[in-house]
């Protein structure tokens, strides 16, 4: 297993490991304000629905840039718009909460900061899903995909760890919570910063005229199948902007965590999270695309009604682990089969439509999550059950909306094996047709 997966990762090609390179600055800093904005929010003064309002700005930021940045990411090489994205993601990181209470005292002005800072990153994030299919071999694009994410997720243990400690020795040395955690989020800018000599020594031409069709016409021609990956991200991301910004808030109001606890608790989810993304090639070769989504979006579920009524700190965390490296998993399997799935000028189109989803279930999530916290006097597992049932429609979507698709796929690429054969007659081998669902 491990030579094989040696002899994998040499034919790797140089343009996939610089952008490989990038992301483990990239993953670190964004988790500074996964893990401390909530609370930086909190300390701030700011009630729950305006914790879920500023949050969900990052979301806006998603949503509004989708679309562009599909349309960028098919039209400029890979190298301008990653380096381009992470020095914006640098300076909209440095400045965020300097937008807040220290600084502009404006809910408003925060919130917007946010959203920008939400576009600067997913214009990466459209970006480095078509740049990969691009730079990969069928054969070994599953394990680029699993492991472009365990990378980030990798750095992300570190960011955590790092945001964390900075929090709370900031806090202590300057005197006060907020300015401590206003502070470890602008350093968050950092990162980004060095990333951006990886992406410049990207050697990554313009993707050729035949993979840059009419861009609306070619949305319109596949709307259907777009549909079909769209219906179910819906549920899956609402269910998720629900209950996931609050988490910290959760350990530290339940169970009492420090800034410190709760940066060593997410870069434990991330450790776990990693793992899981290195399984997607195990998970793709034992259950297929959809089945594999599937069932481990639906493996995560006891653990998370685990963590709803948990009243030990210990059941609490390894619920939250377990649940986090179980529903994450999917997501490598999940951008593979859309990019192997979306035919040519549509894969910039189809990772921008699946961020966009996850926007708007975090601009939608958050600030109903936080009017449900207020109105239930702070009870999470009001949160946490209705996030499981909205997952539970998500997986079933996923599989009788995609299993049609994965179909389609399978056929069409024993067609092209055969078609790749040499004609020897009646005695000609031919490859068995691929199971369909």
């Amino acid at each position: 297993m491990a030579v094989e997966w040696r002899q994998k990762w040499g034919r790797v090609r140089r343009p996939a490991r610089m952008y490989l390179c990038g992301a483990v600055f990239m993953g670190a800093s964004f988790t500074f304000p996964f893990t401390l904005l909530a609370l930086y929010l909190d300390h701030a003064g700011y009630d729950k629905p305006a914790v879920g309002t500023v949050i969900g700005g990052q979301a806006w930021g998603q949503m509004l840039a989708a679309l562009p940045a599909a349309w960028l990411a098919s039209r400029f090489n890979g190298r301008r718009i990653l380096s381009l994205s992470a020095v914006a993601t640098a300076l909209c990181y440095a400045v965020l909460p300097f937008m807040g209470p220290i600084g502009v005292d404006s809910l408003l002005a925060i919130t917007l900061a946010n959203v920008v800072t939400g576009f600067a990153w997913s214009v990466h994030m459209v970006a480095g899903a078509p740049f990969l299919y691009r730079h990969s071999d069928g054969a070994d694009r599953a394990l680029l995909f699993s492991v472009s994410e365990a990378v980030r997720m990798g750095a992300s243990v570190v960011g955590a760890l790092l945001a964390g400690w900075l929090a709370s020795h900031l806090s202590a040395w300057l005197g006060d919570d907020m300015v401590g955690h206003a502070w470890a989020l602008s350093m968050a800018g950092l990162l980004p910063l060095f990333a951006t000599p990886f992406y410049l020594a990207i050697d990554d031409p313009p993707p050729p005229a035949s993979e840059r069709p009419p861009f609306l016409p070619t949305i319109w021609k596949h709307r259907h199948l777009m549909a079909r990956f769209a219906l179910p991200q819906v549920w899956i991301s609402i269910g998720s902007g629900l209950t996931i910004p609050f988490m910290s808030l959760y350990f530290t109001e339940r169970f009492e965590f420090t800034s410190d606890g709760i940066g060593v608790l997410f870069a434990g989810g991330q450790v776990l999270m990693s793992f899981g993304f290195l399984m997607t090639p195990w998970i793709l070769q034992l259950a297929g695309y959809v089945r594999g989504v599937a069932t481990v979006q639906l493996l995560s579920l006891p653990f998370f009604l685990m963590l709803a009524f948990a009243t030990s700190p210990a059941v609490a965390v390894v619920a939250f682990l377990m649940r986090t490296a179980l529903m994450n998993s999917a997501h490598p399997l999940l951008k593979t089969f859309l990019m192997e799935s979306a035919p040519a000028g549509l894969r910039e189109v189809q990772n921008a439509l699946l961020m966009f989803m996850w926007g708007l279930g975090w601009v939608v999530g958050p600030v109903v999550g936080g009017m449900i916290l207020e109105r239930a006097g702070g009870d999470y597992s009001v949160l946490m059950l209705t996030t499981s049932g909205m997952y539970v429609v998500g997986s079933c979507l996923s599989y009788f909306c995609l299993r049609g698709v994965e179909g389609r796929l399978a056929a069409s690429k024993s067609a092209g094996l055969q078609a790749a054969l040499p004609a020897t007659g009646a005695g000609n081998p031919r490859v068995p047709a691929a199971r369909q669902d």
